[in-house]
């Protein structure tokens, strides 16, 4: 059937087929998660299946009823047990012992993932997950797994109070004029700009970037202008099925304003997050939203920033201009540059597309998720 998706305003759409599969479980690993650390060093091997004839639970051999024990496996488990990007691979075989309802996620996480290129990742692991979630330190890249379904409402990404910068080889430039706007998923406009850093399919999983800030004129005693900073970065992933019905964005935040004698001109705007969907199955109703636009420069006396970069608009450039020629040293000025997008992925069974009816800037990019 047609199913459709607006990006930026724009209505796209596109066949949706979703493969059956049948309940077979054979081939899982049954390790994951102790003491709060992952054993990543397995794919995944063959397990006996305990739910079989001669089940010692059912005295004439014969496998008990349906509504004796409920199914519990992912559905389409036939297409293999789901291997999350960035987590370890078994993290899908042994269920969830908790279900989280929504709220704010706990402070202490259930294991901590080093990333290589990108900082370490805060995993949370449950049965099932639904509702409205909240992180609780906005300095962290967090993953949430559900290893049976994921009923999302709204996340709100926090901005990184530290500046990210291992992986952008060329940061956004300050000066005596507006500070360079962050880049991420895009380049950010003008010299000063940041470049694009990060991959496509969000492995490493990497936040947005801070904006670049407004210098104050030497000897005026004035304070700078700040660039804004960048988003976070989350990984939702379910073992089976993943709906959203809220909005889950990750916005850049917007550079400072200048306007001081000492400091005229605005800081940049920060980029946005990192979003990564991973499920068998995904949809977003006609209601939700996923965003990572970037942050809108600070304005310096009498310029504008630039715009922040969004799904249909590039970000806007950093401005420069004197304020007060003729006096020694001149005051400068000028408008930050807008941050650029991050980056929206979602991975889904091979065979099928995502159900995708609500608002998505930047346009998401869609692969497939990996089994064992």
């Amino acid at each position: 059937m047609k199913r459709r998706f607006v990006i930026g305003g724009v209505v796209v759409t596109w066949a949706f087929v979703m493969a059956c599969g049948s309940s077979s479980e054979s081939g899982k690993d049954t390790r994951g998660l102790d003491e709060g650390r992952v054993d990543a060093s397995n794919e995944g091997g063959p397990s006996p299946d305990a739910s079989g004839p001669g089940d010692a639970s059912s005295p004439d051999g014969s496998s008990p009823s349906d509504a004796a024990i409920p199914d519990t496996s992912p559905p389409d488990a036939s297409r293999g047990v789901l291997t999350p990007s960035n987590l370890p691979a078994n993290i899908c075989d042994t269920p969830g012992t908790k279900d989280f309802a929504g709220g704010q996620l706990p402070v202490q996480c259930d294991a901590v993932i080093p990333q290589n290129g990108g900082p370490d990742i805060c995993l949370f692991k449950f049965a099932n997950v639904s509702g409205d979630i909240s992180a609780s330190d906005p300095n962290e890249v967090i993953a949430v797994v559900a290893t049976n379904s994921m009923q999302l409402g709204s996340y709100w990404v926090p901005q990184a109070l530290r500046a990210f910068g291992e992986s952008n080889p060329k940061p956004a430039l300050g000066g005596y004029c507006g500070g360079g706007g962050a880049g991420h998923g895009t380049a950010a406009a003008g010299s000063s700009g940041g470049v694009a850093y990060g991959s496509e399919t969000a492995s490493p999983l990497l936040p947005g970037a801070s904006g670049a800030y407004a210098l104050s004129v030497e000897g005026s005693g004035g304070e700078s202008s700040y660039g804004g900073p960048g988003a976070s970065a989350v990984q939702f992933v379910s073992c089976g099925t993943l709906s959203i019905t809220g909005s889950i964005t990750a916005d850049g935040s917007d550079g400072y304003n200048g306007g001081t004698p000492g400091a005229r001109g605005g800081g940049g705007g920060g980029s946005g997050g990192t979003i990564l969907i991973e499920a068998l199955r995904v949809s977003a109703t006609a209601s939700s939203v996923l965003r990572a636009n970037g942050g809108n420069g600070g304005g310096g006396l009498g310029y504008s920033g630039g715009a922040g970069g969004t799904a249909t608009s590039p970000p806007g450039p950093a401005t420069c201009g004197e304020d007060q020629p003729g006096t020694y040293p001149p005051y400068t000025t000028g408008g930050g540059g807008g941050g650029a997008v991050g980056r929206i992925r979602i991975n889904v069974a091979q065979g099928t597309q995502p159900e995708l009816l609500g608002s998505m800037s930047p346009a998401p990019s869609i692969g497939t998720v990996k089994t064992h």
